[in-house]
């Protein structure tokens, strides 16, 4: 009979060890960084349903879901940001702003075909230039989303000095009701979650989670780690802007300067209670 051959520390054998543990280790983070959200969610409906009683219906759920639109939409930026190891303070003021000049500029149905793109280019064009800041002054993301955040802040009351505005009523029934027999919102958040499930397999998708990683490790293997970053926040301006046409249209039908700012710490605790790190490179968007 041949003796059991032990591991040597160094040899290839130990270090197949350390890779299998570690391999477990990372498998059992990623369970429990999805298991965790949805435990979460699952206690928060029983409550729900508790605390309703005969209140509660298919109606009321619809409902929640609808208000909570913008969030899902702002959460989706914001993952992709936290992803690298970032933070996006500044899609409050991103929100603001395009809120702002949405009651202020599309009140009729026949300016919504020129404004809204030009909306949703100043939420994308926004976050390009945290990205281009970030990448050209090496600053912490915290600070320079933090130092826009104030400049949108103060464009938006520039805009719309108090509450109030007006809505294209076009806009509103496109983005109220049901599609198919199913809630608009429950499509946009399938959408939201098929694309990101794509997104995570392009080329792009893995430059996020290198670049949250180790970004110098990421630049030295040949990825485009500046185009990658300013990309990132770009769309989580992008997002930001679809998600104050999400907030005017279907939820508010108004506006004020500061419509955005509430969206910031709730869109950075849905990403963290769902699983994403801000140190970057682990997570996803079903647990936001």
């Amino acid at each position: 009979m041949n003796a059991p051959t032990a591991s040597v520390p160094g040899s290839p054998r130990s270090a197949d060890h350390a890779g299998d543990s570690l391999l477990t280790m990372a498998r059992r983070s990623v369970k429990a960084s999805v298991l965790i959200p949805v435990v979460l969610f699952l206690s928060l409906l029983v409550t729900l349903v508790f605390l309703a009683g005969n209140a509660f219906s298919l109606t009321l759920l619809e409902s929640m879901l609808e208000t909570t639109t913008p969030l899902l939409l702002v959460g989706m930026g914001q993952t992709l940001v936290a992803l690298t190891g970032g933070i996006d303070l500044a899609v409050g003021g991103v929100m603001s702003v395009c809120a702002t000049l949405l009651v202020t500029r599309m009140a009729t149905d026949s300016h919504v075909a020129m404004w809204l793109p030009l909306i949703l280019l100043v939420g994308l064009a926004g976050g390009a230039v945290n990205g281009i800041l970030l990448h050209t002054t090496k600053i912490q993301s915290f600070i320079v989303t933090l130092a826009s955040w104030s400049v949108f802040s103060g464009i938006a009351l520039e805009i719309l000095p108090t509450e109030g505005g007006t809505v294209a009523p076009g806009l509103s029934s496109a983005l109220m009701g049901n599609l198919g027999g199913v809630p608009k919102s429950v499509w946009i958040l399938v959408v939201l979650l098929a694309g990101f499930q794509l997104l995570r397999r392009t080329p792009f998708g893995t430059a996020v989670y290198a670049l949250g990683g180790n970004e110098e490790a990421a630049r030295l293997n040949g990825l485009r780690t500046a185009r990658t970053k300013i990309l990132v926040y770009a769309l989580s301006g992008l997002f930001a802007a679809l998600a104050a046409v999400f907030y005017v249209g279907d939820v508010a039908l108004s506006a004020s300067p500061v419509s955005g700012d509430p969206f910031i710490l709730q869109s950075v605790a849905a990403v963290v209670i769902g699983g994403t790190s801000l140190f970057g490179g682990k997570g996803g968007y079903f647990g936001t």
